[in-house]
């Protein structure tokens, strides 16, 4: 099995970081040539273990509601 962590952040400076898990190496290819071919910004992939993938949990950042509520709207991270 290949695991593999993806994290990628759109045009509206939304990071997701998501695990898949894929049984054959031209199927996680696929995913990935997908992933960048209709990425809005920034996509990384990290393969990780079985172990790693098992413990894994998604998770999503909102950038710019992040800076809102902290009172620094002029300022985004992410």
């Amino acid at each position: 099995m290949i695991y593999l962590l993806t994290t990628s952040t759109d045009c509206d400076h939304c990071t997701a970081t998501c695990a898949k898990e894929f049984f054959y190496q031209q199927d996680c290819q696929a995913y990935m040539d997908q992933r960048l071919e209709w990425a809005e910004g920034p996509t990384y992939f990290e393969y990780i273990t079985r172990r790693e993938y098992e413990e894994f949990y998604p998770t999503v950042r909102d950038g710019i509601l992040e800076a809102f509520e902290d009172g620094h709207a002029h300022c985004v991270y992410g």
